[in-house]
């Protein structure tokens, strides 16, 4: 059984909580502090290491070396070499070797790779930096904290002296060294260096353990002490709750229990407690108990009138709710079937242009997908427009076309005893709007012909060019025009006028039982008013039916398509940033593959926080192309905070769905395009093309 805790409860939980991140809190804060402190202090006292034994160098170099050197040319014959006065490293080492507090505290070494003393050949860490600042002359140190040998340290290494002119006397060839070092040390190390490259690196370790372990050792006397102030101030709050909060509840509590205990004396009230705002509750729940005495014998009775209403209307209610389920269904795997016919169509674009010129069968069946996807993405824009999804595809389109195109398909709708025949004198007149929803129109005017007809007869589709003064354009368009006029008349049973006024509200229908959703004509009359038309019915009881859709002319021609030139991906003058954003692999690969074949630089996220982690990272952004619909935050906010700080940014948002209202009226605010689901790579890349000019 679930436990329901109770409000002292969940304060005292709430207040521990509380406690105990606040306190952790301080204790990890201030254990930072302290090895913050401590890497503080070993750089400073690296730093004098390192400047001191830098001095003896610098001493060496410039007062004993030419001193010694001085000497030794007035004695006969020449001295011998002895690193004792040639080599500042030696001394160096031999200086610090005898001061005893250095021994076990710190670690300090002037190494390069392939020295001639053993001790001065450089480790794994020095030789990584040695070689490093070989390729990268601005890198003069680095300063840090490693594990060597599973221990803490701090590292500090310095570039040291750069090979000159004067120290290939020793370190170029064995044939030019001195004698004496060549005995010394041999033939095989120390040599080789050239003049100007980093000759060495000095480097000193200090161990941080002690430092850390002091640190640890604070932390948790500091946590003793912050758990005994936790204590204390959870008894104190504890304490101030019970008196102030949780005894004033408890006896609202039992006068409550009290009340709905008696129902006879349902209005008796609650004694007012003497805490302010304790008063206000008692007060408003003694005004509720006597609304609630009041109101009801009223409120049974309505119960009763309501339960004949609702029954009546039960069975309508419940088609409805299987019409709205079975319309977020068919939205919902027409989004999905999108996204997968969107990677159909793109790949077999791509496919299509690497086959280009081959012809032969490996072109025709590239085809044949392409065709298969496109009829797939008229059957799922048929989906969208039933749940009112559809995302509307408008471009100018001759109705002759769209209906003699479609006849075949409607001759197979028909029974043998129902012939159609078509009467198409619209000509040229062109009209803007999507084919497949007119498409949906004509077939739906013709079912509902067909079904007024069960004994056979004729069904007639015409189309007419109206002039703006025609009569009954006038009066069935009310005024406006020209118009290219679609009807379809039937020689069935006619509607009755009580019919006749309900014919296109959502699910009215006059069919029997189990034949008819009531969905055909609503669904007709919603296409028509998105596209700027309007749809009128005539029909008379024994004499059949006309339907006549009036769809405004556009002036302008229809333009063909240009056949689109890729430009060479060399030609690019400048290499433009898209960061595509999609949660659906199989597009979100399309859609990179085919903005990279055009030449630009893409970046790819599978939502919107990975979107904006790369997009953080990037100095430049021309163009953002997102999904509106993602787990997350969607497309279209987004690109909202990324414009927030790149006002120039471009943005192209794609779905399967159309827009709403908000996202309609965002992307008119914003300048941002959006593109339907599915798209052709080519329409893809037009788009992305027009977007960065």
């Amino acid at each position: 059984m679930r436990r329901i805790w109770s409000l002292q409860g969940r304060l005292h939980l709430a207040a521990g909580f509380v406690f105990a991140l606040a306190a952790i809190a301080v204790v990890l804060l201030v254990n930072r502090q302290q090895r913050s402190a401590a890497l503080r202090v070993s750089e400073y006292r690296a730093n004098a290491i390192i400047e001191r034994n830098l001095a003896i160098h610098a001493f060496y170099a410039e007062e004993l070396r030419p001193a010694v050197g001085a000497l030794a040319a007035r004695v006969p014959g020449g001295v011998s070499f002895d690193p004792v006065w040639m080599s500042s490293g030696y001394a160096a080492r031999r200086i610090d070797a005898r001061v005893p507090s250095s021994r076990g505290i710190y670690y300090y070494k002037e190494s390069t790779i392939g020295a001639r003393n053993p001790d001065s050949e450089a480790d794994e860490i020095e030789r990584a930096f040695l070689e490093r600042t070989r390729g990268d002359p601005s890198l003069d140190r680095w300063v840090g904290e490693s594990a060597i040998d599973g221990a803490p340290w701090f590292v500090l290494m310095r570039r040291g002296a750069i090979v000159e002119r004067s120290c290939l006397e020793c370190h170029s060839r064995p044939e030019v060294a001195p004698a004496g070092l060549v005995e010394m040390y041999g033939r095989s190390r120390g040599f080789g260096r050239r003049e100007g490259e980093v000759g060495s690196v000095v480097s000193v370790r200090i161990p941080l353990r002690a430092a850390y372990a002091e640190a640890n050792a604070f932390s948790l006397a500091l946590s003793a002490a912050l758990l005994a102030v936790l204590a204390a101030a959870y008894v104190a709050q504890w304490a101030v709750q019970r008196r102030l909060v949780y005894g004033p509840l408890r006896k609202l509590q039992i006068g409550a229990v009290q009340l709905a205990a008696r129902s006879t004396r349902r209005c008796e009230p609650l004694p007012i407690p003497p805490v302010a705002e304790l008063r206000d509750v008692t007060v408003a729940f003694n005004a509720m108990a006597e609304s609630i005495a009041r109101h009801t014998d009223e409120l049974e009775g309505r119960v009763q009138e309501r339960t004949q209403q609702l029954m009546a209307r039960e069975v309508q209610l419940q088609h409805a709710q299987r019409m709205e389920a079975v319309g977020r269904l068919a939205g919902g795997i027409a989004h999905d079937f999108n996204n997968l016919l969107t990677a159909i169509r793109g790949n077999a674009d791509l496919l299509a242009e690497e086959c280009a010129g081959a012809g032969g069968a490996s072109r025709e069946e590239v085809d044949e997908i392409r065709e298969a996807a496109s009829r797939a993405s008229n059957l799922t824009r048929q989906l969208l427009a039933f749940s009112r999804r559809d995302v509307p595809q408008q471009r100018t389109l001759r109705v002759d076309e769209v209906v003699a195109q479609l006849a075949r398909m409607l001759e197979r709708l028909l029974p043998e005893n129902v012939k159609l025949a078509l009467d198409l004198a619209a000509g040229d007149a062109v009209v803007k709007g999507d084919s497949g929803q007119l498409e949906q129109v004509v077939l739906n005017l013709v079912v509902n012909a067909r079904d007024a007809l069960p004994d056979g007869g004729d069904v007639r589709v015409e189309t007419r060019l109206v002039a703006h003064d025609d009569p009954l354009a006038a009066r069935e368009a009310r005024g406006g025009g020209p118009w290219v006029r679609l009807a379809v008349v039937d020689e069935g049973a006619g509607m009755q006028p009580e019919v006749l006024a309900h014919a296109f509200e959502p699910f009215f229908t006059t069919k029997p039982q189990g034949q008819g959703t009531g969905l055909g004509l609503a669904t007709v009359y919603g296409i028509v008013q998105q596209h700027g038309g309007h749809i009128a019915v005539e029909s008379r009881v024994g004499e059949g039916s006309v339907f006549r859709v009036y769809l405004p002319v556009c002036a302008a021609a229809p333009v063909a398509t240009p056949t689109r030139v890729e430009p060479p991906v060399s030609a690019k003058r400048d290499e433009q940033v898209v960061l595509v954003v999609e949660d659906e692999p199989a597009v979100r690969r399309l859609v990179v593959s085919t903005l990279r074949r055009r030449g630009h630089r893409v970046i790819e996220a599978d939502s919107a926080e990975a979107a904006l982690r790369l997009a953080a990272n990037e100095a430049r952004l021309d163009l953002l192309v997102s999904d509106v619909v993602m787990s997350g935050e969607g497309g279209h906010v987004l690109a909202a905070r990324l414009r927030a700080e790149r006002r120039d940014l471009r943005v192209l948002l794609v779905s399967g769905y159309a827009p709403g209202e908000e996202l309609r009226a965002q992307l008119g605010a914003s300048g941002a395009a959006f593109l339907p689901k599915p798209f052709t790579s080519e329409e893809l890349a037009d788009r992305v093309a027009s977007l960065l000019g």
